[in-house]
């Protein structure tokens, strides 16, 4: 018998096995535990301290495992329909529905020919600029890369183009 101690900043488990685990199935736990727990719409990069132990409480492995929760996009997306709502009425209701295709371009969001949308904002970090070309949505991608502070996740923000609203009318 094993067992499985996952730690956190806040919480803590213990998951037992029959066999021993190995790192992927270990990795495995981490995720589907960080994945479980309520980080937020905006997502989360969790550190997560493990050790195994075996039957007799002696320590076999430990280690620190990393696992990035992925945005809530459809809640996002839904605070800012609400937003936009409450100013253009029913022309938002459109993005709701939409099967959402993200392209980018260079007339619209700017950057180099070769590469629209892309900019850098120094060291690692890359933001990616796109939008839907079905609807009014756009998004903007934030990517820290490997010059992050510990736990900050990469961003996803998600705004509607008044200038498209309007020329729908």
């Amino acid at each position: 018998m094993y067992k499985l101690e996952l730690r956190d900043e806040g919480s803590d488990k213990e998951i037992e096995f029959e066999e021993c685990p190995d790192r992927a199935e270990i990795e495995s736990e981490c995720d589907e535990w960080a994945e479980s727990a309520e980080w937020g719409n905006e997502g989360a990069m969790v550190r997560i301290y493990w050790a195994l132990y075996d039957a007799d409480g002696d320590e076999v492995d430990s280690g620190l495992h990393t696992t990035t929760v992925e945005p809530n996009h459809e809640a996002l997306i839904d605070d800012v329909i609400a937003e936009t709502i409450g100013r253009y009425g029913t022309q938002a209701n459109q993005i709701l529905e939409c099967d959402h295709q993200w392209v980018s371009t260079y007339d619209r969001e700017g950057g180099c020919k070769e590469n629209p949308g892309v900019w850098s904002l120094g060291g690692t970090t890359l933001v990616f600029n796109e939008h839907c070309e079905k609807c009014s949505l756009e998004r903007t991608i934030t990517r820290y890369g490997s010059q992050r502070n510990p736990e900050q996740a990469d961003e996803v923000k998600y705004r509607i183009s008044e200038e498209a609203l309007l020329s729908d009318d």
